[in-house]
Order: C-alpha cells, then structure tokens, then sequence
C-alpha cells in the first residue's frame, strides 16, 4: 500500500460522516473558539480595553443603570437618539436586570453568533441537504464576522448577521409568521436589513421562463411579499415618529462639508475611483480574508459532481439576496443620503451570501475532488509527481486557511481594540462627581467615557456631521476648545468654562506647535476652520501670550510626560489674576483692553 493509499484510507473517517449530529456539533467550534478568546481578553486582558465602536454606541446607555452619569451630557443625548429603539430596548432590558450595558457588550457577540450560527447551517441544508456543505458555510461565515469589528463591537450593525440569516431561512422554509416577525425586529435594530429583506420578497416575484423574468405563479410568494411590505411600513412610520434629532444630511449638503471629502471624518467624495467602488462607505466592500469566501464566486459556473443534481430551488434565493444587496447599493447611491451610505447594503449581506455560496461550491469542489481519488484507488493507479504536488498544494491552501485566522493576533487586531493609555487619569476622573465635564482636544477625549464614565466636551470619534442640529454642537463646542487652549484673554478662557460648565482640561504638552493641529483630520477637514486657522496664527505670531501653557504648572493636578490635567477652578484663579492681552500684543491691566 502507498503513502496516498494509506492517506486515504486514514482520511476517509473524516470525510464521510454525514450525519447530522457529527457536523451540526462540528460548526460550532469556530464561534466557540473566536467569541471565547475575545471575551477572554476582554475579562482577563488589559485592564481598559473598549472595542473601537462601542465607545460610539453602548457607552452612553450606562445611564439606564445610574441616571446621573451622562446627565446633560449633549453626545450621549444624541447617540440615544439614533440608537434603534429595538437595541436600546435590548439594552434597557439588561440595564433594569443589573447587567450594565458594557457587561453585555462583553457578551452579546459570541451569543449573537451561536444563533447566526445554527440559522446558516439549516440555511446551507435548505440548499444543499449534506452536512459538510452546512459546517462548511458556518466556518467561512464566522471566519468573517470574527475577522471583523461589526459584530464584536455590540452595536446595532452586530445584529445584521442572525437576523439576516435567519430570514433567508424563515424565506426558504415558507414560514410567514416568523418571517414578519423578523423583518419586524430588523427594522427595530437595524433598518437597512429590513430593506434588503422587503427587496428580496420582492425579486423572488420574479421567475425565469425562456430566458426572460416573468411573474410567479406561487400565491405564496404574493402573500409574503404582501405582508413583509406591510410590516416594514407600520416599522418607518414608527422610526420616523420616534426620529428626534432632526433631519438627516442631504446630498446637497454633504457635497458643500468637508467632512465628506478627502480625509474627513465621514470620507465619502473625491477619493481614489478604484476606492469610491470597492471601500469605504461608497463601496461594495467586497471580503478578500480569509480567501475562501471568494470562493463563492465560482459557484454559478460549477456543474460537477453528483451534489450539483442534489441543489434544491431554494439556491436561488442566494442570487435574488446578490441581486437585491446590488440594486440597494445602487440606490443608495442615486438618492444620497436618504437610504444611508450605500456600503450598508452590501458590507454585511454579501459576506453571508457569498460565505453560503462558498460553502456549497467548496463542498461540491471536494466532493468531486475526493470521487477522483477514490477512483485512483478502486483502480489501483498510481498517483503521479505531479498529481502528489497538487494535493499537497492544496492541502497547505487548507491549512492556511483555517490556521492564519484562527491567531488570535490576527483576529484580535482586525476587531479593533482600544487599550486605554492613561489608567491614572481614568482612575481620578471616575472619583470625581458623575456630572464631571472633561474638555481637551487629545485622542483621550474618546476614552474618557467608556474608561471613567465622565463626560468629555467633545471628540474625534463625537464628531459626526449625519445630522445638521447635531453637526452645529459639534462645530460649537470645538471652536470652543480651539479658542480655550490657545487663547490669550482670560475672560474668552473664563466665558468657555461657565458656558460649559468645564471641571478639568486635559492638555497635551505637545499641542503648542501648529503641526500638532494640522496632524488632526478631525480638526482640518471640517466646514469651520477659522478657530484653527486663527489658532495656529496665534501660536506662531505669539506663542508666549498663550495662557494654557503658563497655568500647567500652578494649576496641574495630574500630570505625565505627555499631558497635564488642568482643575478649572484653580484655572479661574489664575485667569483672574493674569494680565490681559490688547489687539497690539501688548499685556495691560485694563480689562478694557481686550
């Protein structure tokens, strides 16, 4: 017997099982094995660790455990508000139970994807009922929601995943109550879903005859269209009534704010073409790792095998899913800014689409693959040099495959984990009264939140211009950090502590050079750049009449090598016994002067 032989012999165990019980148990190994090591980190890593998102989304929902946190606070206010009222009720739920919001953020990604999980497996099997075709599926799926910051972040976008999974298979098992109920709960958590969902219901009113669409004949598939179109309009209408941040940014607008081009913080226009199409929020954002997801691609040109004759109608609903996610990036595009940013419909949807799509075309690739060698062995031929090179080729391919993602540096490092940097700062500013107002121009501002739970008076992660209302507080209040830190009269430095009811600035020691501005998109690209502008004129025409760097010293309260904490009210000490800038440059006593 040969090596080969002997390999097949040994492998043949692994490959044949085809029951239920081996490969159903078999899938959820991998969400298992990525959701464990992340929440083990999480729980037994660095001491503040926050996920890049959920500093945006979950933080400011600690104020349904303890009201006075956030109190006031204008960001949490407005993150509130655009919060679904499905997932801040998911959360207010946890909250009144005891679980803080942070604590379920910890937890809700593994136990969202068990669930997407189990839903994708039957899904796999509605298409092609052999087992390994669903753990197949279940692998590349979590392979790519694990290698990922959407569903571990814990935000609305991480309830994409089961709930469009678990439509697609409500679709495929004709079940019309669960299937309303579905499009219901996706329009509550995340609307785009819910679209994607309606737009589906509605191509599969579309058969093939000769080559040209035609109307169905199934009633069925009228009556659930029907109603899945009834349900998501009763769920707009409700999201517009509950809507309370006002009108969203139109094209007009979007097109006139720097904050949408190059470098902004909502990068959108005048990018590279190749990028406009495939990244960013524009794109189709198609996943390239792990690979094995592009191997989808081929499945409309596969006909081997004996699984293909196994496929059942339902693969079609995998087309009308890639037809519908394509249309609404398309319309996206051409009613800018009314269905959100294109790229939502087509970010999450296609990597289950196109991981179900693999899953089947891999299964029927080794289908045919492992026909071929049993052959070689009936008949006794022997495997050639060059035939050993493939195998062992694509047995490497294999391994990589699955072994590469499974690092934890490497999955870890793709869901985007912020360690907190300044644990003394954290540790001070959470002793400090709930109602405490942290103002600073440092990347800190976005830790502040989730680290001390103190309210910071604005960031670059805040800076959102989706919003025309919310968009004029930001401008606001960064003018107003701009004309604190780099004033020269202390009754500008005065009227911005009590208009804000200020408690502490936090100052970088290297924020006193022009550079240390114009290094920050946030600032630059951004529809008011007249305080920056009159910021960095001031540090390099007078930079020694600048009244932040001469309090540092009497009025720091903590302090490292990269910044100083500045108490306010010891600041308005030193403000009132500072002399007063004129026009000219020149200090005098008059208050006048200024």
């Amino acid at each position: 017997m040969t090596s080969w032989q002997h390999f097949l012999d040994r492998s043949q165990r692994l490959f044949t099982p085809n029951n239920r019980t081996f490969w159903f148990r078999l899938s959820f190994i991998a969400p298992l094995y990525f959701g464990l090591i992340a929440l083990g980190y999480q729980m037994l890593g660095p001491e503040y660790v926050v996920q890049d998102d959920a500093r945006q989304h979950v933080v400011w929902m600690q104020r349904f455990v303890d009201p006075q946190v956030f109190a006031g606070d204008a960001i949490a206010n407005y993150y509130l508000a655009i919060a679904p009222p499905g997932y801040k009720g998911f959360y207010w739920i946890l909250a009144q139970l005891g679980i803080e919001p942070l604590l379920t953020a910890k937890f809700l990604p593994l136990i969202l994807a068990l669930i997407t999980t189990y839903f994708a497996y039957k899904l796999a099997l509605k298409i092609l009922p052999v087992h390994l075709c669903g753990f197949l599926t279940t692998l590349i799926l979590n392979q790519q929601i694990w290698l990922d910051d959407e569903l571990i972040s814990a935000t609305p976008r991480a309830f994409y995943y089961p709930l469009f999974t678990t439509f697609l298979y409500c679709v495929t098992q004709r079940a019309l109550i669960p299937c309303l109920a579905i499009i219901a709960l996706q329009g509550l958590f995340y609307a785009p879903v819910m679209l994607l969902s309606v737009a589906i219901l509605s191509l599969r009113l579309l058969t093939w005859r000769q080559r040209w669409p035609r109307l169905t004949q199934d009633r069925s598939r009228y009556l659930f269209w029907f109603a899945g179109c009834s349900v998501a309009a009763l769920v707009i209408l409700f999201l517009l009534r509950s809507q309370g941040v006002g009108p969203t940014v139109t094209a007009l607008q979007m097109r006139d704010l720097p904050e949408f081009g190059l470098h902004g913080r909502h990068e959108y226009f005048d990018v590279n073409p190749l990028y406009f199409l495939f990244q960013g929020r524009s794109g189709l954002n198609i996943s390239w790792f792990p690979a094995s997801i592009l191997m989808g691609l081929a499945l409309p040109f596969l006909a081997i095998g004996r699984f293909t004759q196994k496929m059942t109608p339902n693969v079609a609903v995998i087309y009308q899913s890639f037809a519908a996610a394509l249309g609404l990036y398309i319309l996206a595009h051409l009613l800018l800014f009314k269905l959100y940013y294109p790229s939502r419909y087509t970010y999450h949807s296609l990597r289950v689409i196109l991981a179900l799509a693999a899953g089947i075309a891999l299964t029927i690739l080794l289908e045919a693959g492992w026909s071929w060698m049993q052959h070689k062995r009936q008949t006794q031929a022997p495997f050639h040099r060059r035939e050993q090179l493939l195998i062992t080729f694509i047995g490497l391919l294999i391994a990589i495959e699955l072994l590469v993602p499974a690092l934890p540096p490497v999955f870890l490092a793709m869901e985007v984990w912020i360690e907190g940097q300044a644990p003394e700062l954290y540790t001070f500013l959470a002793q400090q009264p709930r109602d405490t107002v942290v103002a600073t121009l440092a990347p800190e501002s976005d830790n502040l939140g989730a680290f001390a739970q103190r309210s910071t008076l604005m960031g670059h992660e805040f800076a959102l211009a989706l919003h025309p209302q919310f968009h004029r507080v930001v401008q606001q209040r960064i003018a107003a950090l701009l004309d604190a830190q780099y004033s020269s009269d202390p009754a500008v430095v005065q009227q911005i502590i009590d208009q804000y009811s200020i408690d502490f600035f936090l100052v970088e020691h290297s924020a006193f050079t022009p550079e240390y501005l114009l290094s920050q998109d946030w600032l630059v690209n951004r529809s008011d750049t007249a305080s920056v502008t009159k910021a960095i004129q001031q540090m390099r025409t007078k930079p020694t009449s600048l009244l932040f760097p001469k309090a540092l010293t009497p009025c720091g309260i903590r302090s490292t090598q990269d910044w100083t904490l500045l108490e306010t009210q010891c600041l308005s000490r030193f403000l009132a016994t500072s002399p007063i800038t004129d026009r000219s440059g020149r200090e005098t006593d008059d208050p006048r002067a200024s």
